[in-house]
């Protein structure tokens, strides 16, 4: 069965949950995968929930920023991982709440047409390593996805309600964000990390290349490195918000404290 062929098979059918199976079995099929799962965002609790998985019953819930599907999530870009274990990424603990090995991964996010991170379609275990061929073949298949998570009723609610100026103003600013980190220069440090240097600041101050960042207007602590006095690069926790004001980021020391300073995202 070809793509045409799929949309055609899944004309027949008014059941979501129904299409979601022919869909993913079809993804399964082209590309041998042993077992697939497909995530949502839940944007209230920022995670990740799966609607779909392979092997049991019930539902996985991770925060947005756990694993290979949480970073494929945050840095909106396909995730092809072969050997899990040498990846830092990988959470390892669903396997083992499962007792099930996973060997490979395939995971791509779930973009809509505004650019919202809707969720990711996750493929395991396939017996040979998975190729640029798999990754392009589900990428083609990620509109179906979207088009069935815009209209799934049970964990998309707050896709239907109508976004306001404020809501709207946040997803902008975040999406200036991601943009700006994803064209910023990498710096590579004497720890075998990489980082980037983050906004106009006097002191040089980087964040962690491989976190990801869901900044809102409530302060989220995350870790800030820096260069000490005596040379040595030391982190400290801080706290960063978004101002929607200065379409930048307040950034503080102390959560208690009513004065954050405002840096503006730098347009490189």
């Amino acid at each position: 069965m070809n793509l045409s062929s799929l949309k055609t098979k899944l004309k027949k059918t008014d059941d979501n949950k129904e299409k979601i199976n022919i869909i993913i079995q079809y993804a399964k099929d082209i590309t041998d995968a042993k077992r697939c799962s497909l995530f949502i965002y839940n944007q209230e609790k920022n995670k990740l929930q799966s609607i779909y998985n392979d092997g049991f019953k019930g539902h996985i819930s991770l925060n947005s920023n756990i694993g290979l599907i949480g970073y494929s999530f945050h840095k909106r870009i396909s995730i092809m991982e072969n050997d899990t274990k040498k990846n830092p990424h990988f959470f390892k603990k669903i396997d083992e709440k499962l007792n099930y090995q996973t060997k490979n991964i395939l995971a791509v996010p779930l973009i809509d047409s505004d650019h919202s991170r809707l969720g990711v379609i996750e493929l395991l275990n396939k017996e040979e390593d998975f190729n640029q061929q798999d990754q392009v073949s589900l990428e083609a298949l990620s509109p179906l996805f979207i088009n069935l998570i815009d209209t799934y009723d049970h964990l998309t609610s707050q896709k239907k309600k109508i976004e306001t100026k404020e809501a709207l103003s946040l997803k902008d600013i975040q999406n200036k964000f991601d943009n700006y980190l994803t064209n910023k220069k990498l710096f590579l440090k004497e720890d075998g990390n990489a980082y980037y240097k983050i906004l106009d600041m006097k002191r040089e101050y980087f964040i962690s290349a491989n976190e990801c960042y869901l900044l809102t207007d409530m302060p989220k602590k995350i870790e800030i490195y820096y260069y000490s006095v005596t040379g040595e690069f030391l982190s400290i926790p801080m706290y960063i918000k978004i101002h929607k004001e200065t379409k930048g980021l307040q950034v503080s020391e102390n959560i208690n404290t009513q004065h954050f300073t405002c840096y503006p995202i730098e347009e490189d």
